[in-house]
């Protein structure tokens, strides 16, 4: 019977995205707990990595902001909508027959011109003027012409959405500085790593000195590099099929020249934080990882394009990066043109699905993926 010993694995974890990462490591936990009574020798080491694991755990949950991202764009997106039904009844309210319906739609219209900017605001720039525009409507100019265009309940819609979305808003951000506080998947990745290297090289250890020593029972030891090489093979047909090389070299992962203390550059995953038209020909894309976008994107992504994909679509057009949005010198998000001359966003942004979008630069070089966009709807100018 030959030595055993755990595969080289440190090439495929660099290569990981976070959700593979989590799942090798949560695979690997699943494998190796069940047989630890039969190595006791390799608990201090295993208690380590689990310890480290465990918090690779609450950081990748909270980093997975994508459904709170999504309830964040349903609630702006209802206020608008909800506003657009207040802007188009009193714009058709200024034709009818009723001179008192015309005469309360005149004075109406002095609220929307005074806050027609509401759709295409930032999210929270939207915020404000609504509760403006509430507290505006609140005068007693404009209770009877509200009460004649049956625009009450309404308002309190309105307000109640906008409330709702704030309220969420405030929440996504406490979560995101709680996340921050907790620390980055990239930074947890690595000590993860680390520390079940020094697991799989102590359970090397014990397998090796019972194999040399000539002891027959060495089940135990052996059973479980045979599950974890198992997990390893599987993960790295999981890369093969993405299309990526494992870039293994054979041997043990415990093997000098294959000792590594940093990961490979990998492409960063970004989650949108807000999608904006700004007006036809420009479209804003903020992500919520302001550090790792700006390390990935700034400057290199000027001039390149965002390529969009999304199931169901076999077309995939490329919207060209014509410029950063900044706040003051700071870069925060891509601003990206319609993939065609020809086209024009709508405004505000109707989205068609949620797409992923792969940001390149001028060269074609792929720089990060940025996953929740909308894709956005155009038409012909």
């Amino acid at each position: 019977m030959a030595i055993k010993s755990v595969k080289n694995y440190s090439r495929i974890v660099t290569r990981f995205r976070h959700g593979e990462h989590y799942d090798f490591h949560e695979y690997i936990s699943d494998t190796v707990e069940p047989s630890l009574g039969s190595v006791p020798e390799v608990l201090p080491a295993w208690t380590a990595f689990k310890t480290l694991f465990q918090k690779e755990d609450i950081i990748y949950k909270k980093s997975a902001t994508s459904n709170e991202t999504k309830y964040v764009r349903e609630a702006a997106r209802r206020r608008i909508d909800i506003f657009q039904m207040f802007h188009h009844r009193i714009d058709s309210a200024k034709y009818s027959f009723n001179d008192v319906e015309k005469d309360s739609a005149t004075k109406l219209g002095e609220i929307l011109h005074n806050y027609k900017g509401i759709p295409s605001a930032t999210m929270s720039e939207a915020s404000a003027l609504i509760t403006n525009m509430i507290q505006d409507l609140a005068g007693a100019r404009y209770a009877t012409p509200l009460g004649k265009l049956g625009l009450d309940a309404v308002v309190s819609e309105l307000e109640k959405a906008n409330n709702e979305f704030r309220e969420i808003y405030k929440e996504r951000a406490l979560n995101l500085e709680a996340s921050e506080m907790k620390g980055t998947m990239k930074g947890i990745r690595v000590q993860v790593d680390k520390s079940f290297k020094l697991f799989t090289q102590a359970l090397d250890v014990v397998y090796a000195l019972e194999y040399m020593s000539g002891k027959k029972d060495i089940s135990g030891a052996g059973e479980m590099i045979d599950g974890l090489n198992a997990i390893i093979d599987q993960f790295e047909r999981i890369l093969a099929l993405r299309g990526i090389s494992s870039g293994k070299k054979g041997g043990s992962d415990s093997a000098d020249d294959e000792d590594t203390d940093e990961p490979e550059v990998v492409i960063p995953e970004l989650t949108l934080s807000s999608q904006e038209v700004l007006d036809g020909k420009q479209m804003e894309i903020i992500p919520v990882e302001q550090d790792t976008f700006r390390r990935a994107l700034y400057p290199r992504a000027l001039d390149g394009n965002l390529h969009l994909t999304s199931p169901g679509v076999t077309d995939y057009p490329d919207f060209p990066i014509t410029s950063f949005r900044m706040d003051g010198q700071t870069p925060v998000g891509i601003v990206i043109a319609p993939p065609q001359p020809g086209l024009t966003f709508n405004r505000p942004i109707y989205g068609m699905g949620e797409s992923r979008g792969n940001a390149f630069d001028k060269d074609g070089n792929l720089l990060a993926v940025i996953t929740g966009i909308e894709w956005p709807a155009s038409y012909g100018s």
